[in-house]
C-alpha cells in the first residue's frame, strides 16, 4: 500500500525525461542561433572587407587585384531596391548586407575562391570617379573585331607581350577576328562557363549564330567616329550610350542592361555633384578682381551649366555630352598665366 505523498517509479522516469528533452532542445536551439550568429558576423566581415578593398585600389587611377578568399564563397551584388543610388554585397544566403556608393560593373552573383578585381578612373572632362569591373573563372568574355576595329580590340585586351591593354588578362577577356571566328567550334570550348559576346561592328548572321549558344549574351556595339562614345544593344533588346572607355568597359562586365544603366545614373549623379564644385570654383574667381579680365569664365560657367543639367536629367544621348565636353576642354585650354585654370 502507498503511502500518500510517494511518487510513482515510471511518473519520475517520465518527468526526467521530459526535463532532459527541455534541456537538449534549449540547447541545441541556443546552438543554432549561435551558428546562425556567428555566420552572420561572418557575412558581414567578408563584405566589409571587400568594400575596404574596393576602397583602397579606389585612390589608383587605374589598378587591378586578384582577390583570393582562400575558400568558396559566394557574392552578390544587388542595386537598392529603394533605388538610393548604391549597390547591396553580401554572401552566400545571408540576410545581412552592406550598402556601398560604389559604382560596379560585375555580374549579379559571383561564386569562387578568387574574384578579379579591376578600377578604372572616369574622366568626364575631369576626375570623377572610379569605375569597378568584378569577375570570376566562371565567365568568358569575347570581343568580336574586324579590320575597323582591330586596333581597338587589340588596346583592349590583346597580347599582353605586344600592347598595353586595358583589361589584364585574368579577366577572361579574348579577342577574335570575325572572319576566323568558328561558332561551332567556340561552342565546345564553352560549355563550363558562361559567355559574353561583344560585336565590335553590327553582323546580324554572326549575331544570330551567336545567340544560339546556350547561356551566351551578345551585345552589339555602335561606335562615334573617334571611339571614345557610342551605343551598347544588349541581349534584351535595349540600347544605352557610353561615354569614354570607362564606360564602355562596364558594358563588357555588368550583368545585364539594367543593372547597367543603373551604374551609369550613379555616375552621372557623381558627375553633377562635381560639376556643382568646378562651377562654384569658377564663380570664385570669376568674382575675384584680379580675374575680371578673364571673360572666358562666362564661357566654362555657360558649359557647366550645360553638364550639370544633363547630368540631373539622366540624359542618355551622348551626342550632347560629346558637344558640352569638347566646349569644356576647348575653353579651359584658352585660360592659363593670368587667368588660373578651372581643371
Amino acid at each position: 500500500m502507498k503511502k500518500r505523498g510517494m511518487v510513482s517509479p515510471v511518473f519520475k522516469y517520465i518527468f526526467a525525461l521530459i526535463v532532459g528533452t527541455m534541456f537538449l532542445l534549449f540547447f541545441i536551439r541556443f546552438g543554432l542561433q549561435y551558428m546562425g550568429q556567428q555566420s552572420t558576423i561572418e557575412s558581414f566581415r567578408l563584405v566589409s572587407g571587400f568594400d575596404d578593398v574596393l576602397s583602397a585600389l579606389g585612390s589608383s587611377t587605374d589598378s587591378n587585384q586578384d582577390y583570393n578568399l582562400g575558400r568558396i564563397v559566394t557574392f552578390t551584388f544587388k542595386p537598392d531596391k529603394e533605388n538610393k543610388l548604391r549597390y547591396q554585397f553580401r554572401t552566400g544566403s545571408s540576410s545581412k548586407s552592406i550598402n556601398s556608393y560604389k559604382i560596379l560593373f560585375t555580374p549579379k552573383t559571383l561564386k569562387g575562391k578568387t574574384l578579379y578585381i579591376l578600377t578604372k578612373r572616369w574622366q568626364f572632362p575631369y576626375s570623377v570617379t572610379n569605375f569597378f569591373y568584378l569577375t570570376n573563372s566562371q565567365y568568358k568574355y569575347f570581343i568580336i573585331y574586324d579590320s575597323d576595329t582591330e586596333d581597338f580590340a587589340n588596346e583592349l585586351a590583346g597580347n599582353e607581350e605586344e600592347y598595353t591593354t586595358e583589361i589584364p588578362s585574368a579577366f577572361g577577356v579574348e579577342i577574335i577576328d570575325k572572319n576566323s571566328l568558328k561558332v561551332s567550334e567556340l561552342k565546345k570550348q564553352l560549355l563550363k562557363v558562361k559567355p559574353t559576346f561583344i560585336l565590335l561592328s553590327q553582323d546580324s548572321a554572326l549575331e544570330s549564330k551567336l545567340k544560339d549558344i546556350d547561356n551566351a549574351k551578345v551585345r552589339v556595339v555602335t561606335f562615334d567616329d573617334d571611339k571614345e562614345y557610342g551605343t551598347i544593344l544588349f541581349e534584351d533588346g535595349n540600347s544605352y550610350p557610353f561615354m569614354k572607355l570607362p564606360m564602355f568597359i562596364g558594358a563588357i562586365f555588368a550583368e545585364d542592361s539594367k543593372s547597367y544603366i543603373y551604374s551609369v545614373n550613379m555616375a552621372l549623379n557623381k558627375l553633377g555633384i562635381i560639376t556643382r564644385i568646378y562651377n562654384n570654383k569658377k564663380t570664385l574667381l570669376q568674382n575675384n578682381p584680379n580675374y575680371y579680365s578673364c571673360n572666358t569664365y562666362s564661357l566654362l560657367g555657360r558649359d557647366l551649366d550645360n553638364l550639370l543639367s544633363l547630368a540631373r536629367s539622366r540624359e542618355y544621348d551622348y551626342n550632347q555630352y560629346k558637344q558640352v565636353i569638347e566646349n569644356l576642354e576647348d575653353n579651359n585650354k584658352l585660360l592659363g598665366g593670368d587667368c588660373p585654370e578651372i581643371f
